[in-house]
């Protein structure tokens, strides 16, 4: 068992190269890959099904979500313009995951990420909530690696 306390959903940070410097995120879902399964059947020597397995097939990314409260950064919303006009600005980022004692404990590395959506939440002049944006990245993949700083073992 690691000496290490477990990372805390709350507790999280999005690095983000190139695009943002620093940004304060209330929510990050959508981290994660799926293994599409095939039915692949079996058949006896006689040509009669025996059974059915499923087999691994192709591997589909999800989406990221980022959320954060409405500041006076415009750097996703200058980003999303800058894809749409055809520029070629997909960038590497991370998600980083704490525990309490501020000690980073796990981290998702993603490749070429992109702003396919941007978007602001529904305003009203009888909410009292902050106002939010969503931040939808595609990307090219997902790979959880060894924190940044690697607690010590003691």
């Amino acid at each position: 068992m690691s000496g290490v306390d477990p990372a805390l959903a709350y507790y999280f940070g999005v690095e983000i190269y190139n695009v943002l410097r620093g940004g304060y995120f209330t929510k990050v879902s959508g981290l994660g890959s799926e293994i599409e399964a095939i039915p692949h059947w079996v058949t006896s020597n006689e040509g009669q099904t025996v059974t059915s397995e499923k087999i691994p097939g192709r591997r589909t990314q999800t989406d990221i979500v980022l959320t954060r409260p409405v500041t006076d950064n415009r750097g996703f919303w200058q980003w999303h313009d800058d894809i749409a006009k055809g520029e070629d600005k997909r960038v590497n980022c991370a998600i980083v995951a704490f525990n309490a004692e501020k000690v980073e404990v796990a981290r998702w590395d993603v490749e070429l990420a992109w702003p396919r959506r941007v978007t602001v939440m529904d305003m009203s002049s009888a909410s009292t909530d902050v106002l939010l944006e969503e931040v939808t990245l595609a990307h090219s993949g997902v790979s959880r690696v060894k924190p940044a700083a690697a607690p010590s073992q003691s």
